[in-house]
């Protein structure tokens, strides 16, 4: 399958959209470029055209709600996510959707890594905008964020929320904080399934959503079958 790339500036953002001619976009926010040739490689194995979104403030714009800093000199986090999802749905996905091959007529997935894994679970709860999710190292341990989702953030979805960590992350020498990543992802993911809600999880050998490509090459092999969720496997 042919591919083709065409870049939109939208403020301070900058969306590389990827068509692959296929009806459906995933989203992707990133905390820096990525690298074309596997995104390109991915829409076209995957067939989903592809829209990567970075050049926001990460720290602020994916955060739900304000929070302390991590370390003791860190800037506390402003939580500006309903503010970035206003732009996301305003902004960047009518515009991106204006654009030559970007059709999106069989719906839009959304994938997030660490901060921006939090913002898809949180973006999905918000409204209709995406059909399925994926949250690659999602920063569960943000303050209050598991305890929101499973007793008030929670609503009906008909989609896929698939999330993945690595072996490494959540141990003994990470920040006090990040090490409760593991359970709090857990305990997310029992909500969603208490709920109805289709989940998938993989656990990849690996710190951080490191390796990078390879993790997110099996979220978008997940999200390409939301049908077939519970036959999913791409280790």
């Amino acid at each position: 399958m042919e591919t083709s790339t065409q870049t939109l500036k939208i403020g301070r953002l900058t969306c590389n959209c990827t068509s692959a001619g296929s009806r459906r976009i995933t989203y992707m926010i990133t905390p820096m470029p990525l690298v074309k040739g596997p995104i390109k490689t991915f829409a076209a194995r995957y067939g989903t055209n592809i829209v990567v979104v970075h050049g926001l403030d990460w720290d602020d714009d994916m955060t739900p709600w304000p929070a302390p800093g991590v370390m003791h000199k860190d800037a506390d986090f402003k939580g500006l996510a309903a503010e970035f999802l206003t732009v996301l749905r305003n902004s960047v996905i009518p515009e991106a959707e204006r654009l030559p091959g970007m059709d999106a007529s069989d719906g839009r997935d959304l994938i997030g890594i660490s901060l921006s894994g939090l913002f898809a679970l949180w973006a999905w709860m918000q409204g209709e905008d995406f059909a399925d999710i994926a949250c690659v190292s999602g920063s569960f341990w943000y303050d209050g964020f598991a305890d929101w989702l499973c007793n008030e953030g929670l609503r009906p979805k008909s989609g896929l929320a698939y999330f993945s960590l690595g072996d490494l992350e959540g141990n003994a020498k990470d920040h006090p904080r990040f090490r409760t990543v593991r359970q709090a992802t857990s305990q997310i993911i029992d909500a969603l399934n208490r709920h109805g809600i289709h989940t998938l999880f993989q656990q990849n050998a690996g710190t951080h959503y490191a390796p990078f490509f390879p993790r997110l090459e099996k979220a978008f092999a997940a999200l390409s079958s939301p049908c077939n969720y519970d036959k999913v496997n791409v280790f």
